[in-house]
């Protein structure tokens, strides 16, 4: 009854494509609903105010990010958060079994080695209702 955070990145000629093709599959055999584009929204750094209100983003405003990939969503999967640009995903979540299966294509949401996003926005917000 935990939950799991798969942390992918932004299509890069090929940097990133084993390790997100490797999540994929890991949601697609958890029936997750959730994968990750072979894309990169917004290329630099970017703060997105589109949060959804869902209990995984309680007291979340803003979230800085830097060059993502989207996530593509079905079955249960739910939006968490999109792209500033509007163009898709940042983050979502679905229910696997008794927990919760989380994507997101950018580890700046996640890390505070991100130019201040951390500590400027609500990333750790994130990161705190993520693991609560």
């Amino acid at each position: 009854g935990g939950t799991v955070v798969a942390v992918g990145e932004r299509a890069d000629a090929g940097r990133f494509s084993r390790a997100d093709a490797e999540l994929n599959d890991l949601a697609t055999r958890l029936g997750a609903g959730l994968t990750l584009a072979d894309d990169a929204a917004d290329p630099d750094q970017a703060v997105t105010t589109r949060i959804d209100a869902e209990p995984l983003t309680a007291g979340v405003a803003s979230l800085g990010y830097d060059w993502a990939a989207t996530v593509n969503v079905s079955g249960a999967g739910q939006s968490l958060a999109e792209t500033a640009d509007g163009t898709g995903t940042l983050i979502a979540a679905a229910p696997v079994g008794p927990g919760t299966f989380v994507m997101t294509g950018d580890s700046n949401l996640v890390t505070d080695d991100d130019g201040g996003a951390y500590a400027d926005h609500d990333n750790g917000r994130l990161v705190h209702d993520l693991c609560g």
